[in-house]
């Protein structure tokens, strides 16, 4: 006789929940939480795995409710691994502090309108052992996300929005590897940190191109994610940047900068360009020679110019590029 679902081993319901994405399949493991006892456990702990405020169509409600359903069953907390909440008084409830220092499991956060009054406090006294990765808009937040960093110091990626300054002493996250916020922040964090990684850098603006060159080179890094760059930056990129393995840039109008990129980074592995489709055409024979010729060159996409924000990708002994995503790209640097 066959057996019914609800006869199956505990680990198979864990193994078929942990299939759905706690953001993209959110209905369906809420439902699945109250289908049966069985089920309950595995969709629980799925369920609460990630939370995103904006990936709700009514995000107020859903981040108030989902702290206050926390505060209902506290072991929900230990479940939270990534999180992104805003911090709009409207959408916490009465002691969101209490509730957030119950997620110790917590690996990646990211904050925003942590500027208010309100907000400023919401973070105090928490601690969260295993945090690698850390986001937060920082307008007028330095003395209380200063300490909330020294009081993390496994943290390896650090992403800081709308501030250009932002003081950090080195003795603080001595291990940081990876930096997204404007150039000005690199500038100030890479004095006593070996970073490698710089992403989510927007357009450099031409005031601190100068400080840009004038304290490089910078040979630590090794990923570059970028903005869209002046011409004269983009070909001194091999230079500020010699032991560049990725790099991610947009926008690139001429065809040539591409080729001097290609000829003066020995080390690079992957090239991703956000480009006019004129671009790729013009270079698509040359992109093919070059991978035939350059040693460590894996891949390079180049946006194919269509609505959806799709790539290009050569490879190595390639007649014709396949597609990416943008997703698939960027999240790869």
């Amino acid at each position: 006789m066959t057996p019914s679902i609800d006869q199956l081993p505990i680990d198979i319901y864990y193994a078929i929940v942990e299939c759905l994405s706690p953001i993209n399949n959110r209905g369906t493991l809420y439902s699945l939480m109250f289908t049966s006892k069985k089920w309950f456990p595995a969709a629980e702990r799925q369920f609460y795995h990630t939370f995103q405020y904006y990936d709700w169509k009514d995000p107020g409600n859903a981040q108030k409710g989902f702290l206050e359903s926390i505060a209902l069953a506290p072991r929900r907390a230990n479940y939270v691994r990534v999180a992104t909440f805003h911090f709009d008084p409207a959408r916490l409830p009465a002691s969101p502090t209490k509730i957030l220092k119950l997620m110790i499991n917590l690996t990646l956060l990211e904050c925003w309108n942590v500027e208010t009054p309100h907000a400023k406090t919401a973070l105090n006294g928490c601690h969260f052992p295993l945090l690698t990765e850390f986001a937060f808009d920082a307008i007028g937040v330095e003395t209380e996300m200063v300490a909330f960093l020294a009081a993390h110091p496994r943290l390896r990626k650090l992403t800081i929005y709308w501030s250009a300054l932002f003081p950090v002493p080195p003795n603080i996250l001595p291990d940081l590897d990876s930096l997204g916020g404007t150039f000005e922040l690199f500038s100030q964090f890479c004095v006593g940190r070996a970073i490698k990684r710089l992403h989510r850098i927007p357009a450099f603006r031409p005031e601190v191109i100068e400080q840009i060159t004038t304290n490089g080179p910078y040979k630590d890094v090794e990923v570059l994610a970028a903005g869209d760059c002046p011409e004269h930056l983009i070909l001194q990129i091999p230079t500020l940047f010699p032991n560049l393995t990725k790099l991610f840039l947009g926008i690139i109008q001429d065809p040539e900068w591409v080729m001097s990129i290609f000829t003066q980074l020995p080390r690079l592995k992957r090239l991703a360009l956000l480009a006019p489709s004129y671009v790729g055409l013009v270079l698509e024979p040359d992109i093919l020679n070059v991978l035939k010729k350059h040693k460590t060159l894996t891949s390079v996409d180049i946006t194919a110019g269509g609505d959806d924000g799709s790539f290009h990708r050569y490879v190595p002994n390639s007649v014709n590029p396949t597609f990416a995503t943008f997703d698939e790209v960027y999240d790869s640097f």
